[in-house]
């Protein structure tokens, strides 16, 4: 088999074939299966002498690794080193250094790097925010021209209110990408992770409505702000995004405010219900209102719930001054106040439910935890008497859970 072999060899050698890959797995062989000692001279002069100008650095120290653990050293002052500069390709006997690529293997190459260009543009427009301005002609019967001044026609769309903007959505996508202003019957900004519209609510968080395209949102009749992180103006930066011309119902948590902020949500005038949890309010002098002066802001109001644990909101005089507002006949059906002091004069209270509250009104009073013991008594005695003082008795106001 040996013989046959060295003789194919020969053989192809003679007709100008490169058989150096042959010879040299012929001395590989001799090494691996007949003698190391015969076989390894043989192959370093094969290395150093026979194929020094035929074969690169990087196989030389592979087969030199491999056989003699480093102890050659590779030529390089051989020719083969000043190929890269010759303007003819010469090959590498051991590898395809060198070789002419192959035209299938240069398309392909050439759809790779296609390919990875297409992926990384992609890529970068993903990561990126498109902004556009869709251009929109409006007909009117084959017409780029309204039956009336164009003037006419804009300042219609810029001035139109919620009825007239909701009636002209629904005749055409034009006036709302005119317009931009969102109509909701209900908006609640909490801490949820995305938005969702769902007949007509929205429920959405401040990050998302203060990046949203949305010029305006209308709030509708209910707006509620539970936002649970600790930034204290977080309402104040939205309310630039919201319209409440039709505001009646307001729930707001844990924020503060200026009056004229606090104006802006009673703007509409029609105000019913409102719930203040642990909401500031603060004049221009930085002073914050009581809880008498936030009562006369709300002439309208029938449920009223106010839940604070600041003391400055309430004054020994507080009572006595609820008592004496002039509500034009307005009564509450609901009151509820949280975090009483003992300061509070609970005979002007009485006063208080007698004159503003309707009969059989629901009325919550929850004392603070560190009132004394003599105003705590002087509660349990005005609740069980409290009725007694109606005519008839049960109209008196309906007590719910209270300390």
């Amino acid at each position: 088999m040996r013989f046959k072999y060295s003789e194919a060899i020969k053989k192809y050698s003679s007709k100008g074939f490169n058989v150096l890959p042959w010879r040299l797995d012929q001395f590989e062989y001799e090494v691996d299966f007949i003698s190391g000692e015969i076989g390894l001279p043989a192959l370093k002069k094969f290395l150093k002498d026979d194929c020094s100008t035929s074969i690169c650095q990087e196989c030389f120290e592979a087969k030199n690794q491999q056989f003699f653990k480093g102890q050659l050293s590779y030529n390089k002052t051989s020719t083969f080193a000043f190929w890269k500069k010759k303007k003819e390709v010469v090959e590498c006997c051991l590898c395809e250094f060198g070789k002419p690529k192959d035209k299938n293997v240069e398309e392909n190459e050439t759809e790779l790097e296609k390919e990875m260009c297409f992926r990384k543009s992609l890529a970068a427009i993903r990561t990126r925010t498109i902004k556009f301005h869709p251009i929109v002609n409006i007909l009117f019967h084959d017409s780029f021209d309204p039956p009336f001044p164009r003037s006419i026609f804009q300042y219609i769309i810029k001035t139109a209110n919620h009825q007239t903007l909701s009636k002209l959505y629904a005749t055409a996508k034009y006036f709302y990408i005119k317009q931009r202003t969102l109509l909701c019957f209900r908006i609640q900004i909490s801490s949820i992770p995305t938005e969702t519209f769902l007949e007509k609510a929205l429920f959405t968080n401040a990050k998302i409505l203060l990046k949203s395209p949305v010029k305006k949102y209308c709030c509708g009749t209910t707006l509620t702000f539970q936002d649970s992180s600790n930034q204290k103006n977080l309402l104040s930066k939205c309310l630039p995004k919201l319209c409440c011309c039709s505001l009646t119902h307001l729930i707001i948590h844990r924020q503060n405010l200026s009056i004229e902020e606090f104006k802006i949500l009673l703007s509409n005038g029609k105000m019913e219900q409102i719930e203040l949890k642990e909401v500031r309010i603060f004049k221009e002098n930085e002073k914050m209102l009581k809880i008498e002066e936030i009562i006369v802001m709300l002439p309208t109001v029938i449920d009223l719930t106010i839940n604070t644990k600041s003391r400055q909101m309430f004054t020994p005089n507080s009572a006595r001054n609820i008592a004496m507002l002039n509500r034009n006949e307005k009564k509450f059906e609901s009151f509820r106040l949280y975090h009483v002091p003992d300061t509070f004069h609970l005979g002007w209270f009485e006063s208080f439910l007698q004159i503003h509250m309707q009969p059989c009104g629901y009325l919550r009073l929850k004392l603070r935890e560190n009132v004394n013991d003599q105003f705590r008594l002087a509660y349990k005695h005005f609740l069980s008497t409290i009725k007694n003082h109606w005519t008839p008795s049960y109209q008196g106001p309906q007590f719910g859970y209270h300390e």
